[in-house]
């Protein structure tokens, strides 16, 4: 009898990794369209919304809150209850670095578009955000689940 429950999780885990993923790249050109394009007359939201730049920011935000969310979903949905630790590891990192993104720019926006600090932070942070679920894509296909977490007979001892 195989546990499809387990099946069904890890697919999803893998479903939801790609997603992150592909955010990730979306969230990646956004930032960089703001850097190279994005004017922002103003040191705050408000003074900046009649900016060119300004839509761009919002769907750069939107997406990384979309990410948070995403990210949240898959560790506690998905990863947490894998067999395997690593991939809780890989989605808890995941988790903790859209979230420390998401700090540096508010940081970032909060300073009124100057504190480099929190722009390099944000950055580094994606980074972080990419190589991770960059990884946790390739354990996950290397490391497929153990006979015994789909509900397979354990090998009869001779």
């Amino acid at each position: 009898m195989v546990d499809t429950s387990v099946e069904v999780r890890r697919r999803r885990l893998t479903a939801s990794m790609r997603g992150l993923l592909g955010l990730s790249v979306i969230e990646l050109g956004l930032g960089i369209w703001l850097n190279l394009y994005g004017t922002f007359p103003g040191s705050t939201v408000p003074a900046a919304a009649g900016s060119t730049g300004f839509p761009v920011l919002l769907a750069h935000v939107a997406v990384g809150a979309l990410m948070f969310v995403g990210a949240l979903v898959q560790l506690l949905l998905f990863a947490w209850r894998d067999p395997v630790r690593s991939m809780r590891i890989f989605a808890g990192v995941g988790v903790i670095a859209v979230l420390g993104a998401g700090i540096g720019g508010a940081t970032f926006v909060s300073s009124g578009y100057s504190d480099n600090a929190a722009s390099l932070g944000m950055a580094l942070a994606f980074l972080v955000v990419l190589v991770t679920y960059a990884l946790g894509l390739v354990f996950l296909r290397r490391n497929p689940l153990p006979p015994t977490a789909v509900g397979a007979a354990p090998p009869a001892s001779g």
